[in-house]
């Protein structure tokens, strides 16, 4: 079965180069982003951009429909080889990412999920806690034998606290692996399925998601994309590439969740910051931080002249109450 959908990004996907796919996210920061570059190289060559691209590789990429609603009622297998929905992981008050991928895909899926995994580490968040996730099979022949050593495999990177990128995230990762002890990859809060033809064509349709399968080859070119979904099965956002910021996975859980996470410090971090769609990540709004931080000072200096304001209040009340006794005292001599 082909799957299709042009978009710009389109032009990087190849299952002949995945290294290429890598550079453009290293160089651009995103495969969006990346795509838009070489087509212009590509038309300052005078040529199409067609001529360039494998006919396989064409039709592939990513429509962001935000605001779009999931498909709950399709039917998938999880890796205890059981029929489930996907309705069974929305409506426990806990935002989704969802991922498309594929466990004999030779490179790109990989290089995403050990990018994920990277940046969840850095996360104050648990998966399983706060949030949930989901890998979706685009390979219909996928058993679910092999989805389930996947599985185990990113369960045990997501506990190694070696591989963090900072004594934060390494803090975090330990307090998970301590929490998640005992606990089997099965019962893990990173669920991952596979399903038919049918099903991923819906799933990848409503999502906006769109691949291709190279039949001399028998590999799907894709996109790496992450999609930040709410409870309630809404698309909310989209993270293009394969390296992911900790905090654009946080600020996007947090919007998904509804201010349901995070309180009144996420509540001041998603003030400060915007999402940007063509860069695909939060980026900060010097006016918001300046306001915010104008705001703050308004407060401390309000909060220090109703201190200075109490301290003087007591002090001429003590002096009052001085100057009233030997007054006093003075009365009563008098009288006696």
């Amino acid at each position: 079965m082909t799957r299709h959908l042009t978009t710009r990004s389109s032009i990087t996907r190849t299952t002949a180069a995945p290294a290429v796919a890598l550079a453009l996210c290293l160089v651009g920061g995103g495969l969006a982003a990346a795509a838009d570059a070489q087509s212009s190289v590509l038309s300052q060559r005078g040529g199409e951009t067609a001529d360039f691209v494998p006919p396989a590789a064409r039709e592939t990429g990513v429509t962001q429909n935000i605001g779009a609603q999931l498909p709950l009622d399709l039917e998938f297998v999880n890796t205890r080889g059981e029929a489930v929905t996907l309705g069974d992981y929305f409506g426990r008050s806990k935002p989704l990412l969802v991922t498309f991928n594929y466990s004999n895909c030779p490179q790109l899926c990989s290089l995403q999920l050990v990018g994920l995994v990277d940046a969840l580490r850095e996360l104050k968040l648990t998966v399983g806690e706060e949030f949930e996730m989901l890998t979706i099979s685009i390979d219909p022949s996928e058993s679910t034998e092999r989805a389930a050593l996947t599985q185990g495999r990113y369960f045990d990177d997501y506990r190694n606290a070696d591989d963090a990128r900072t004594k934060d995230g390494a803090r975090h990762t330990e307090r998970r692996a301590a929490a998640l002890e005992g606990t089997s990859a099965l019962d893990f809060g990173w669920h991952f399925l596979t399903g038919d033809e049918d099903a991923i064509a819906a799933i990848t349709d409503a999502a906006g998601y769109a691949f291709n399968l190279d039949p001399d080859t028998g590999e799907y070119a894709h996109d790496a994309v992450v999609l930040v979904v709410t409870p309630d099965g809404t698309v909310s956002r989209y993270l293009p590439g394969v390296f992911y910021e900790p905090n654009d996975l946080d600020l996007a859980l947090i919007g998904a969740s509804d201010g349901e996470l995070g309180g009144i410090v996420a509540w001041t971090r998603m003030f400060c910051y915007r999402w940007d769609p063509e860069a695909g990540s939060y980026v900060p709004v010097a006016e918001r931080m300046m306001l915010l931080g104008a705001g703050g000072s308004a407060l401390l200096l309000l909060a220090f002249m109703g201190l200075m304001w109490r301290n003087e209040f007591k002090k001429s009340k003590r002096a009052a109450n001085a100057g009233a006794a030997p007054t006093a005292l003075a009365s009563a001599s008098a009288s006696h």
